[in-house]
């Protein structure tokens, strides 16, 4: 899976697995993160249950910390939700 976050336009895009992903962030903070509007392409794939999860746990993010080469997406509560290690 693939996260982009385009700082000029404050969006994101990616690829869930599946489908591609993009949409708007707001109330990006050095902490705090949400996803304002998340749209996806409609491909029919194997997987559809890991592609609805993965919106479902963007929808749910609230925070974030980076560390190293990892991002990490949390609820409100801390818990984590996502975990994404930068490679090249």
């Amino acid at each position: 899976m693939e996260f982009v976050r385009r700082n000029y336009l404050n969006s994101f895009s990616g690829n869930n697995g599946c489908n591609q992903i993009m949409g708007n962030l707001k109330g990006l903070t050095n902490t705090d993160l949400q996803f304002a509007t998340i749209n996806e392409t409609r491909m029919a794939c194997k997987e559809m249950k890991l592609s609805s999860t993965f919106l479902t746990l963007l929808r749910e993010t609230n925070q974030y910390k980076i560390t190293k080469l990892n991002l990490t997406l949390m609820d409100s509560n801390g818990k984590v939700l996502l975990l994404f290690k930068k490679i090249d």
